[in-house]
C-alpha cells in the first residue's frame, strides 16, 4: 500500500507486510512505468538525465513472491529521487537488516517514505520533488512480543558510519514526517514502542 502525493510526485509512505517462508521467483521487470492510477503521476523522463536514482520505497526484492507485486514495485508512484550512491550503498545495506529482521519473526510490516526538508530541489517536467532524507519504520512480531526499528538516512551522500548510527526512535521519525504509524495499538504500548531506541545489527 502507499499513499501518494499528487503535488510532490512521490509516495508520502509505503507499507507492506514480510512473511518468513515466502518464495521467491518473479523476474524483476527492466524499467518503471508510469502509475496511470494515481493523479498527476511522474514520468519516467523526469528522472532521465537528473543524476538521481529511481529509488524503490518498497523494494522490488521484497515482492518477488508474485509477479503481480512485482510489476507494482516497478510503478514511479513507489519511487522517489534517490542519490545513486546511497540507493547502491547504505540504502541497500538497510534492506538487507529489515530482511535479517523479517526471517527471525512470524511476521513484520515495513513503512517507507521521504522527508523533505524546507528548501526542496525538483527534478524532471513534471516537477518531481527531491527529499533531503529518506525512512524506514519497521514493526516485528513473534508471539505477543512487539519490537519497532526505524533509521533515518540523508539523500545526499552515501555515509561511511555504519547503519546503527542512523537509528532512531520512531517517535522521532513522526516528529520528522507528521505522520502517526501503528495508531491502533494500545496507547501505553505504542508510547513504549515508538520511544525506544532499537539498533541495527
Amino acid at each position: 500500500m502507499l499513499c501518494y502525493d499528487a503535488t510532490r510526485k512521490v509516495p508520502v509512505w509505503t507499507a507492506y507486510e514480510m512473511h518468513t517462508g515466502e518464495q521467491a521467483f518473479a523476474a524483476r521487470p527492466k524499467r518503471f512505468r508510469r502509475d496511470a492510477g494515481v493523479n498527476s503521476p511522474a514520468a519516467d523522463a523526469d528522472y532521465r538525465n537528473s543524476g538521481y536514482s529511481r529509488g524503490h520505497m518498497v523494494p522490488a526484492a521484497d515482492m518477488s513472491f508474485s509477479e503481480e507485486a512485482m510489476r507494482d514495485s516497478f510503478l514511479l508512484s513507489n519511487a522517489v529521487p534517490q542519490n545513486a550512491s546511497l540507493n547502491a550503498g547504505k540504502w541497500r545495506i538497510l534492506e538487507l537488516a529489515t530482511r535479517g529482521l523479517s526471517r527471525a519473526a512470524e511476521f513484520t510490516i515495513v513503512i517507507t517514505g521521504p522527508v523533505f526538508c524546507d528548501t526542496v530541489e525538483h527534478i524532471g517536467a513534471n516537477q518531481v520533488a527531491v527529499p533531503c532524507r529518506l525512512y524506514k519504520v519497521v514493526l516485528t512480531a513473534r508471539g505477543d512480543r512487539l519490537a519497532m526499528y526505524a533509521a533515518v538516512l540523508p539523500n545526499d551522500h552515501n555515509p561511511a558510519e555504519a547503519l546503527s548510527e542512523f537509528a532512531a526512535p520512531v517517535a522521532e521519525v513522526e516528529r520528522l514526517t507528521g505522520l502517526d504509524f501503528f495508531p491502533r495499538l494500545p496507547a501505553e504500548e505504542q508510547a513504549r514502542l515508538e520511544s525506544a531506541l532499537a539498533r541495527w545489527n
